[in-house]
């Protein structure tokens, strides 16, 4: 029995070994030490990663942007540019063994078009709503700008604030109040782009 003992405590210490040693036998590296790419895209950081057993290998690492607000990790090595402006991304092996960064440059777009999520919008007397608001660029990715919003008819509908994107650097969209029954137009504008959602208070 002392001898099986042995063995067990053996067994244990040599797993524990092998499960520490694999650890440090996988490495990250990114190709380069700095990249750009213009904001509204979603794009895989290339990375290098070697001794993982895990399917997929990026099991094994964890990504991080020090400004998610320029770039912003989904899935794995997946990150959107949501703004422009510069940021520092790393992969770190789980454990930290082994980390490598690289610096990226998110270049400003232009935006051609802005669109309110809603056409039309009921509110009731005295309630609240939201409107969404995006902007896009020629080719039709996301961007985020400070917009503006109106109301047409201050005495139907009023606007009590944004509701503040990436600690108010944008708003994501617009919360609007009923004052009483009617309609009007809210508007929202970003240099000389306007889109506008008609409103029903009940």
């Amino acid at each position: 029995m002392r001898s099986l003992g042995i063995v067990i405590v053996v067994a244990v210490v040599l797993t524990g070994c092998s499960e520490i040693l694999a650890a440090f036998l996988v490495s990250v590296d990114i190709p380069q030490d700095s990249y750009t790419v213009a904001e509204g895209r979603t794009w895989q950081v290339p990375v290098n990663i070697s001794g993982c057993d895990s399917q997929p290998a990026d099991d094994c690492v964890t990504w991080h942007s020090d400004n998610g607000c320029v770039v912003r990790f989904g899935t794995g090595a997946t990150a959107t540019t949501v703004h422009f402006g510069t940021a520092r991304v790393d992969v770190e092996v789980d454990g930290g063994t082994s980390s490598d960064h690289a610096d990226v440059t998110v270049t400003q777009q232009t935006p051609v078009r802005l669109q309110l999520a809603e056409r039309f919008l009921p509110v009731a007397h005295d309630g609240t709503g939201v409107l969404a608001v995006r902007l896009f660029d020629a080719s039709d990715h996301e961007l985020r700008r400070p917009a503006t919003f109106t109301s047409a008819d201050t005495t139907v509908v009023v606007v009590l604030g944004v509701d503040p994107g990436c600690s108010g650097m944008w708003p994501d969209g617009v919360k609007i109040g009923g004052v009483r029954a009617g309609s009007t137009f809210v508007f929202a504008r970003f240099d000389n782009l306007v889109d506008s959602s008609a409103v029903t208070v009940q």
